[in-house]
């Protein structure tokens, strides 16, 4: 009795399996259909203004600030761990 549910469900999953994952026959085609030297031709120039020139050489120059500062921090290669130096008679004092 349990064998036709199974085989339903088998069925079922199968075609959903299908419908999600296997690819259609003919692709579906997006864009407008121009070539790209159309676009290009059609497209008009919009340079960057000065202020948005100066706002990206200012973020430039922050990144490689500190690029270069992290390079010079990893060429001094690891540090030297400090020596910890013994008490020869440790006073502890308690708060009353």
């Amino acid at each position: 009795m349990a064998e036709p549910a199974h085989e339903a469900q088998d069925k079922s999953i199968k075609d959903r399996k299908q419908q999600l994952y296997e690819r259609d026959a003919s692709p579906v085609l997006v864009g407008s259909g121009k070539s790209f030297k159309e676009f290009l031709r059609d497209t008009p120039p919009n340079p960057l203004s000065a202020g948005m020139k100066a706002a990206l050489f200012a973020a430039g120059a922050v990144v490689a600030v500190l690029l270069i500062l992290a390079l010079m921090r990893v060429a001094g290669g690891p540090k030297k761990p400090v020596k910890a130096t013994l008490v020869s008679n440790p006073v502890i004092t308690v708060a009353a």
